[in-house]
């Protein structure tokens, strides 16, 4: 980089070396924050495709909340299968990630069978298996922080550990928000959850970029008036589904940040307590 060190350098040149910095910075900043480079990528051109896609995980634009939008590249998943065995994953959880390497019985508490949804106790996204692959569990002394790892290779890692989940057992459909008028930042959401697995699932919250916050709230019949009611949790039950509908269970969306008009998108998270997540889009309708 830069250093005068002891050297004078006459103003016109420091102005001249300034300049070069600020432009450097201004082109950094554009390339990362602005995020104009990824406009640029040919959607045609995978490769293109992947590489801005990595580059999005490493600066930290891709979120949690965000991860679920996006399509993970099969090859990014091989090379994570290879370094899972090259960095040793698999003398704890095994070759196919079953909780089952040569030392799991010696670990207490015992390796995570990756399989399991219910076995990830932060998060099993691709972003949060990365940041646990960087940083360890402080209350689980068997899973250390592994700094040395690249980003790159954790982000692959944490994709080959992602995809030995089983597929999707929760099928999020009849998703929308209604349509607001001009000046009112308070509108709810609906939708219908089918669960198809032999457990009860449980939905905790639901985010989304549009509203400053979100509550699930209910409607109840109260000496003969209908009030709703601010709930912390809606099952769905094993083999079943639960509704979100007008009148009954939904989400309200308060502070929204810009008038939501029929035809328009709304992104939402939904957060579950076995700490999955699932990214579905809303159409805004005036009614349905």
């Amino acid at each position: 980089m830069f250093s005068a060190g002891k050297t004078r350098v006459r103003p016109p040149r420091a102005l001249q070396i300034c300049g070069s910095i600020l432009v450097l910075c201004g082109l950094v900043f554009c390339h990362f924050g602005c995020g104009s480079s990824d406009s640029e990528v040919d959607p045609n051109d995978k490769q293109a495709v992947a590489r801005a896609f990595m580059d999005q995980l490493i600066v930290g634009t891709i979120t949690p909340g965000t991860i679920g939008f996006h399509e993970i590249p099969e090859q990014f998943v091989q090379d994570g299968k290879a370094l899972y065995t090259r960095y040793g994953c698999t003398v704890c959880h095994g070759m196919d990630g079953h909780g089952d390497g040569p030392v799991a019985y010696t670990l207490k508490p015992p390796p995570r069978d990756f399989r399991d949804p219910g076995a990830y106790r932060v998060g099993r996204d691709v972003v949060t298996i990365a940041g646990t692959l960087r940083d360890g569990m402080a209350d689980s002394p068997s899973m250390v922080p592994f700094p040395h790892i690249k980003d790159e290779e954790r982000f692959k890692i944490a994709m080959y550990v992602a995809s030995l989940q089983p597929a999707d057992d929760l099928e999020i459909a009849g998703i929308w928000v209604r349509a607001t008028p001009p000046n009112r930042d308070v509108t709810a959401a609906y939708l219908v959850i089918k669960n198809r697995s032999d457990r009860t699932r449980e939905l905790l919250s639901v985010e989304t970029p549009a509203a400053e916050y979100t509550e699930l709230h209910t409607m109840r019949y109260v000496d003969d008036m209908m009030e709703m009611e601010e709930i912390e949790r809606l099952e769905v039950p094993a083999q079943g589904e639960t509704a979100l509908e007008p009148g009954g269970n939904h989400i309200m969306l308060f502070g929204v940040k810009r008038q939501m008009v029929e035809g328009d998108s709304v992104s939402l998270t939904l957060r579950f307590a076995d700490q999955s997540t699932r990214n579905v889009v809303a159409e805004v309708l005036k009614d349905r």
